[in-house]
């Protein structure tokens, strides 16, 4: 049996990524406090989008059928690493009242149909272009899975231009994520988070951009390389493909490393203590961190906090 050197290169350059990502884990685990603890998790739950990247890929690679359905959960740690990201913005500012108190007197950039906006409309209109970023973004990416499968020309077209419409919605989500961020950004200093946002920026690009170079590849049948396997010419492009984006997860890891691992040193409000360092236990760390479903709906603005927000102002 003839070994297969690129799915055995594919796991070298998976298992460096996830090793990254143990760096990462045990570094904020180590420093992690009783100040920090939130935010640490937060950013280490971040930090998990390579890895998983890499190990859908190299599924991709060693069985390049599963790359349409590979797409789907690619396509929702896309999302959901952005929507933690934004948590951890509005967790560092000191929650959602907070963070709309952030942005007043702000030069907020108009997103809404009323410009110049409102905080926390500006701030709703943020969270919820974030939110489809994790929510209907994975719905229009099974549709194009679904047409991918039919192996027809029509099906390969409507992939094609379904992808176009999940790239519209990452990009438009992306714009008010970066709004946002620009708008509060000298209150979250301590997060060092620009390098943080372009590695996640530039990690869904060269999936979603060379994905689309891919399927042009695929619809002129080109063949990206020769060899003595039995793949054919679409099997090897979408092996090509997958093997080309893991490499470049791999050259990544310097930077990701250099955004992901400093510690996080959390903001001090007024009237606050800050907490004296603790020991967390290990487990407590590891499920927190796999808890994913705890920031839906901690990001919501509502008529409550508004008019805290309001008697708070008088």
């Amino acid at each position: 049996m003839a070994v297969d050197k690129l799915a055995g290169t594919g796991a070298i350059f998976f298992l460096i990524t996830l090793a990254g990502f143990l760096i990462v884990f045990g570094v904020q685990y180590r420093n992690m406090t009783a100040a920090n603890e939130r935010l640490t998790i937060l950013i280490t739950r971040t930090a998990m989008f390579l890895p998983l990247y890499s190990f859908f890929m190299l599924i991709s690679l060693a069985a390049p059928k599963a790359l349409g359905a590979m797409q789907i959960p690619i396509a929702f740690v896309e999302g959901y690493s952005f929507y933690c990201f934004l948590a951890v913005l509005v967790e560092n500012l000191g929650g959602p009242a907070k963070a709309v108190e952030a942005l007043q007197g702000r030069p907020l950039i108009c997103c809404t149909s009323q410009c110049p906006p409102e905080p926390d409309k500006f701030y709703n209109k943020v969270v919820w272009a974030v939110f489809w970023f994790v929510s209907l973004r994975p719905v229009v990416v099974i549709i194009g899975a679904i047409c991918d499968y039919s192996k027809s020309k029509a099906g390969k077209l409507v992939y094609l231009l379904v992808t176009l419409l999940a790239l519209a919605i990452l990009v438009r989500s992306i714009i008010h994520f970066v709004l946002f961020y620009e708008a509060v950004f000298d209150k979250s200093s301590n997060l060092k988070g620009v390098l943080k946002v372009m590695l996640l920026k530039f990690s869904v690009g060269l999936i979603v951009l060379q994905g689309l170079v891919e399927q042009f590849l695929v619809l002129t049948n080109s063949e990206p390389y020769t060899d003595d396997s039995n793949w054919n010419k679409e099997d090897k492009t979408l092996r090509g493909y997958c093997l080309l984006v893991m490499l470049e997860f791999v050259i990544l890891q310097l930077p990701y490393l250099v955004a992901f691992t400093p510690t996080v040193v959390a903001n001090t409000r007024e009237g606050q203590e800050v907490a004296a360092p603790k020991a967390p236990t290990f487990c407590h760390f590891v499920l927190q961190i796999f808890c994913v479903h705890d920031i839906f709906g901690y990001l919501r603005y509502n008529d409550e906090m508004q008019q805290n927000l309001a008697s708070n102002m008088k």
